[in-house]
This record gives structure tokens, sequence and C-alpha cells, in this order.
């Protein structure tokens, strides 16, 4: 007898959690397609529990919207609303430093010299010649390669400086200190590949030869060739960062040609030229 009872107290249970929980979604349905104010008084038992079931979808939707507002985009469609240029137009940056190492006769912009530095001289305005930046030497370039016509330039985007210091652990990393004639944002290093042309202000054309390989030369910068560190750890982090620079390609940076010269400061437009345009 108790079984029996048991058995259909819990049937009946089941029946009205059943009923309860349909109420809900209709109710919440209803809600949708009519309006809460005409619910009020159709459903009044589970107004309640709807108007908190709302108020949650509601806070839901609100921390969306602000979350795509931040992003820069709007809640109804992000792919709508993206700018033309963006889509149609092709890639491009702003040059943000330029950067030239000139020769000096004491030897002291050659790897071997205590003084040397990966990072050449910042300046405003540069020449660029069928050479490369007037006034710039590579020693390696010069010596090894015969002064080769395909080194003219170097070319580094912003985002490697960006990764390098916020994702890849190293923040003493400066800016320029990759060695780059050319930094460029807005831009990254896989928009470019080899025989990319790039257009840089109004006069110069340079095309993309080569990827540039990570050096023992950076392993000279301070943050790890610290003297107060034990030489085995600072071998350590010299082969980590060059085998992090190495890893993407073009993460270390572009060589380029120069097809067309002339000058270019600091504000002008890089573009990337589609193949058409080349």
């Amino acid at each position: 007898m108790l079984r029996y009872l048991t058995f259909i107290f819990g049937f009946l249970l089941c029946v009205t959690i059943s009923a309860f929980t349909s109420s809900v979604i209709l109710n919440h349905e209803i809600r949708q397609s009519v309006g809460a104010a005409q619910t009020t008084t159709t459903y009044p038992f589970f107004n309640a529990m709807i108007s908190k079931y709302s108020t949650t979808d509601q806070k839901i939707s609100s921390s969306y919207s602000t979350s795509v507002s931040v992003l820069g985009m709007t809640a109804d469609n992000d792919d709508d609303n993206h700018d033309a240029s963006d889509v149609d137009g092709p890639p491009s940056g702003t040059v943000t430093r330029l950067a030239v190492r000139s020769f000096k006769s004491d030897g002291s912009n050659k790897p071997s010299s205590d003084d040397y530095t990966t990072k050449k001289d910042e300046c405003s305005t540069v020449d660029i010649t069928v050479e490369g930046v007037t006034d710039d030497y590579n020693n390696y370039r010069t010596l090894a390669l015969n002064s080769t016509l395909d080194r003219a330039i170097s070319i580094v985007t912003q985002n490697i400086y960006d990764d390098m210091r916020n994702v890849h652990g190293y923040p003493g990393l400066e800016i320029g200190e990759l060695g780059e004639n050319i930094l460029v944002e807005g831009l990254t290093h896989t928009d470019m590949k080899v025989g990319t042309r790039c257009q840089i202000g109004d006069e110069v054309l340079v095309e993309i030869t080569e990827r540039i390989e990570p050096c023992g030369n950076l392993c000279k910068l301070s943050f790890i060739n610290n003297e107060k560190l034990p030489k085995k750890l600072r071998m350590q982090r010299c082969v980590s960062f060059l085998k992090v620079l190495d890893e993407p390609e073009g993460y270390r940076g572009w060589y380029a040609k120069v097809i067309e010269t002339g000058s270019i400061q600091t504000g002008d437009v890089m573009e990337i030229l589609m193949d058409d345009d080349n």
C-alpha cells in the first residue's frame, strides 16, 4: 500500500512540474509575441518568475552590446559594419620610424666592437637610392655580400615588437633594436612575402626579396647579454630569443630591393600593391 501511494505521489509531482515548466516557457514565448503587459493578467501566477527570466536575458544582451561597443563593432552584424577600405582597398600602414647607421672609421659599427648596437640612429626623413638608404651601412651586406641590391632596405612591422614584448616575454626589447630601416604600423609581417611590392610615400617603390634571418648580433642586446647572469643562461636566452623570431615567416622582418627611388618621411603611407597594380 505504501509503495502504491509513493508511486501515485511521485507521478502527480512529475505532472505538476512538467505543467509548471511548460507554462513558464509558454508564457515567455507569448511575452515575446504579444508584449509583457498582456501576459500579466493571462498568467499572473508565473508573472514574477517570467520577469526575473526576462531581466536576466536583458542583462546578458546588455553585456554583449557593451562588449561589441568596446571592440568598435555593432551588435546587429559585425560583418556588415567594416569600413569599405578595410574590405576593398589594398592593405596599408604608416611609417612610424626611419633609421640609418652611418659607417664609422673607428669600427664601432662592426659587430665585433664593444660599442656595437643593433639599433640604428632615428631620423625623420631618408633618401632612398637603388643601393638603399643613403648613408646606411651594413657590415655583413657590404663585406660578405658585395653590397647586394636585394638587401637595400630592411622593413619591420610594429606587431612584431608588440608580440615580442607582450606575448613572448621580452618587455626589454626597445623599438629599433631589431635594426630595421623602416618600421611600419598598421601592417603585419604576414601582409608581405617574397615578390610583394610596396609603395612608400609618393615616390618610393620597393619589392620584398627575402625574409630577414635572426642572427647572433641580436644576442648583444642588454636584456639578453646581461653580464650579471651566468654565460650558460645568457646563451640559453640568446637561443630562445632567436628561435621565437625564426619560426613565423617574416617575423624577423623583410629585406627589399628598390624599384623606384625617392625620399620617405615618418608619417608616410606604406601600401601593399595588389598583383594587378604591379
